[in-house]
Formats: C-alpha cells, structure tokens, sequence
C-alpha cells in the first residue's frame, strides 16, 4: 500500500483531519495535503514520516517502507553480502520451485508468507 493510501486510511479510522494531523506530528497542513493528494512526494526526512506514523499509530518502518525507502536502523541489514545475495535469489525465483520437481511438472507455486509490518513492494 502506497504513503498516501495508509495515511489517508488511518485518519479515516481516527476521524483525524488534515489539519489535526498536521497539529499531532507538527507538520504543515498544506504540505500534507499536497502529499496526500500525489502532488508531492512524502516527505525525504526519515524524522518526519516517524512523526507522522506516531500521529496516525502506525509502525513507522511500515510507512518509511511505504515510502520505496529502507529506515535507517535497517540499512546495514541490507548491506551485507549474504542478505543481498539471499535477496537476488529471491527475486529470480530460485525458491519457488520444490526440490526433485523439474519447472514443467510442478502443479502449483507455494505461497509467499505475508508479514503485516512490511509492504507488498518489498515480499
């Protein structure tokens, strides 16, 4: 789910206005308007989309990962070579397939495991 998509949601579920969630997180109301409407982007300051998470009670890696960004406190996670290897064979879809199964007679693909905290994009 998109930034604008969650934050628009959980104000809906708080019965938050722009304006009242402006006040919670200390952000502009007009600059989060503009967000929320995709004519701008959500904001580049990590600090800022914490705030607004804390605003609107949403784990913030959740909504920095909204974002197409990885928080801070996960960037050396993502930067050693065996998650990055594990995560290029992931991509390619060398776990897809069962063990002794050639591609052709496989019937069906297993399921990828959801987690709530991490956005669609990044599974």
């Amino acid at each position: 789910m998109s930034f604008q998509k969650i934050v628009s949601s959980r104000m809906k579920e708080l019965n938050l206005s722009v304006r009242g969630l402006s006040k919670k997180c200390g952000v502009d109301s007009s600059l989060l308007s503009k967000i929320l409407k995709s004519k701008r982007n959500p904001p580049a300051d990590e600090k800022v989309i914490i705030r607004i998470a804390r605003a609107i009670e949403v784990e913030p890696d959740y909504l920095i990962f909204s974002c197409g960004r990885v928080p801070s406190k996960w960037q050396s996670f993502f930067e050693r070579d065996d998650i990055s290897k594990f995560l290029k064979e992931i991509s390619s879809g060398a776990f897809t397939r069962k063990r002794g199964v050639s591609p052709t007679k496989q019937t069906q693909k297993p399921k990828a495991i959801k987690r709530p905290y991490l956005p669609d994009e990044i599974l």
